[in-house]
């Protein structure tokens, strides 16, 4: 038995680039072209708009003192702000309007409608339930905790729309009108 040979540099940068124009042509041959150039373009723009973030606030900063509070490592406040304030907000920014856009592919799958939203499936009004519920039998409630038990009401109440609908199949339009 006999090991297999060591691949050499130039025949793992041929096997990456065969790989790559595969990917093209598969692109082109299901005609994604289209939907790859949106995804570049709003990628694009997600950066822009991240970086516009690290720039504006109340203490403006100019491109050359971002640019050094994000590559230079010394102690100014300059830094503290980009580091500390600005990128966190920005990427937290993205972060959650990633998850809302995958939350709405997925409502958008479940019940084939392009136009569905909350209120729909139950989620809004098992969120308002929830904490109008709180509020009268708990008035003293803690205010921090009150998006903890809006999302477990938006859960309770997606779920029980979900549980109606299932009762003799999930269709889209069972789903929609439960």
């Amino acid at each position: 038995m006999s090991l297999p040979k060591r691949r050499t540099d130039a025949a793992l940068w041929l096997d990456l680039f065969c790989a790559t124009a595969g990917v093209i042509v598969m692109l082109f041959q299901q005609n994604t072209v289209r939907v790859v150039l949106t995804a570049v373009v709003g990628l694009v723009l997600l950066g822009c708009a991240i970086l516009y973030s690290t720039f504006a606030g109340t203490m403006q900063l100019d491109v050359k003192t971002v640019w050094q509070s994000l590559w230079e490592p010394a102690d100014t406040v300059e830094r503290a702000v980009v580091w500390d304030l600005r990128l966190p907000r920005a990427l937290t920014g993205a972060l959650v309007g990633a998850c809302l856009a995958v939350s709405g592919v997925l409502m958008q799958g479940m019940t084939r409608n392009p136009l569905v939203e909350p209120k729909i499936i139950g989620v809004s009004a098992g969120a308002s339930l929830f904490i109008v519920v709180l509020s009268v039998l708990m008035p003293d409630f803690p205010p921090e905790w009150t998006p903890f038990v809006a999302m477990a009401g938006a859960a309770a109440g997606g779920l029980l729309v979900y549980a109606l609908a299932s009762q003799r199949g999930v269709t889209p339009i069972g789903l929609t009108l439960a």
